[in-house]
C-alpha cells in the first residue's frame, strides 16, 4: 500500500479501515475517496501545501525508498540517551553525528573540539559487539555480506583514523546504556 504517496500522505500512519470500504479508495489516480477526504480533515493531511510541524519533520526525516538515509537533522534514540547523560553530567561535547563535523571521511558521533576528543556511540548489532558475535559471525548489512572480523578491523580503523589527527576516542557500546551509574564513571574517567 506504499504506492503513489500513500506513506508520505498520511504521516506514516496507515488509514482507518473504514476508507478501505467498497467505493471509498483512500488514494485512486490523485483523488480521494470521501471517507479518506474526512480524514484529510481530521489529520490535516493533504498532498498539495501539506505543512509539517518541525517535530514531525524531524520524526519522518531519513524514510523513504531505499529504507536508508542518512538523517542530518535528527539522532537515534540511543545517541538522544547518551546525549542526555552527557548534558546531565554538563560534560563539553556536542552532539556531531548528523553529519555537522567531520574528521578526515569519519563523522563521529560526539566531541569535544577543545579537548581533541571523541564519543563513539556503537550499537550492538551493528558494530556486532563482541561478546555476541564471534569474528567468524557473518553479518548482511544493506545487501552486502561482510564477516564480523571484517567490521571490528573497520571499527579499528576508524579509532586509528581519528587518533592519527589527534583525538582521543572513547567507545560506548549500546548496552552499556542499561547501566547508567557505570556508563556515568566511564564518561567521567575519559
Amino acid at each position: 500500500m506504499r504506492g503513489r504517496g500513500f506513506h508520505h500522505l498520511t504521516h506514516g500512519e496507515p488509514l482507518p479501515s473504514s476508507c478501505f470500504k467498497k467505493g471509498n479508495i483512500p488514494i485512486n489516480k490523485g483523488t480521494a475517496g470521501k471517507k479518506y477526504k474526512e480524514y484529510k480533515k481530521r489529520t490535516g493531511a493533504h498532498s498539495k501545501g501539506w505543512k509539517m510541524s518541525e517535530d514531525e519533520k524531524l520524526k519522518h526525516r531519513g524514510k523513504g525508498s531505499g529504507g536508508f538515509r542518512m538523517n542530518y537533522n535528527n539522532h537515534n534514540s540511543s545517541e538522544q540517551q547518551l546525549l542526555t547523560i552527557i548534558n546531565h553530567l554538563t560534560l563539553p561535547y556536542k552532539y556531531v553525528g548528523n553529519g555537522k563535523f567531520w574528521i578526515e571521511n569519519k563523522n563521529p558521533d560526539f566531541i569535544n573540539i577543545e579537548q581533541k576528543k571523541v564519543i563513539e556511540l556503537f550499537g550492538d548489532y551493528w558494530r556486532c559487539n563482541s561478546p555476541r558475535f564471534t569474528d567468524d559471525d557473518i553479518i548482511i548489512r544493506f545487501g552486502k555480506t561482510l564477516l564480523v572480523k571484517d567490521i571490528h578491523s573497520e571499527d579499528r580503523e576508524r579509532i586509528k583514523l581519528f587518533s592519527d589527527c589527534g583525538y582521543q576516542t572513547l567507545v560506548v557500546w549500546e548496552s552499556e546504556l542499561k547501566d547508567i551509574e557505570l556508563l556515568k564513571s566511564k564518561l567521567l574517567e575519559f
